[in-house]
């Protein structure tokens, strides 16, 4: 009986598809953390964008009732909705995405001493963006990015 030769052709090509298997997964791999990476500074972007709108609405709000900062402010100031008429709440809440998370918001004001007309009064809303993307954990420390947005307006009435 005589023995079968061995086809050397195949035995090459079978190894090749192994490598380019090997090859795809690594590409796929790299591809796969490059578009994450893009997704999560992305998302980022769009939060400054929400808190920059969150200390412009802020602000407009200020520049009518300066004095109404928080809700018992408002209370204080004669609102009939003070839960909601405050620039406090109007900073957090103008964003009606559920991708920001409005608990997460420090919103703060700065306004002369003596609340005049033509004053200036200036709202900053700072955020906690937590970082998704398990490789921006390594230029972001702590995976925390602060965003930081300010308004400023003139003041046109005041309470």
């Amino acid at each position: 009986m005589k023995a079968k030769p061995i086809k050397r052709r195949n035995m090459g090509r079978r190894s090749e598809q192994g490598q380019s298997l090997v090859e795809f997964a690594a590409g796929v791999v790299v591809l796969v953390i490059i578009v994450s990476g893009v997704l999560d500074l992305g998302r980022a972007f769009f939060t400054l964008v929400a808190i920059e709108n969150g200390a412009g609405e802020g602000a407009i709000f200020a520049s009518y009732h300066p004095a109404w900062v928080t809700e018992q402010d408002a209370q204080d100031g004669g609102s009939s909705w003070p839960e909601i008429e405050n620039v406090t709440y109007r900073a957090r809440h103008e964003s009606p995405s559920g991708l920001v998370d409005p608990n997460l918001m420090t919103v703060s004001v700065e306004h002369p001493p003596t609340l005049q007309t033509g004053e200036h009064i200036t709202v900053s809303v700072t955020y906690s963006y937590t970082v998704m993307t398990p490789f921006l954990h390594i230029l972001v420390q702590g995976g925390m990015m602060p965003l930081t947005a300010e308004a400023t307006q003139v003041i046109v009435n005041v309470d």
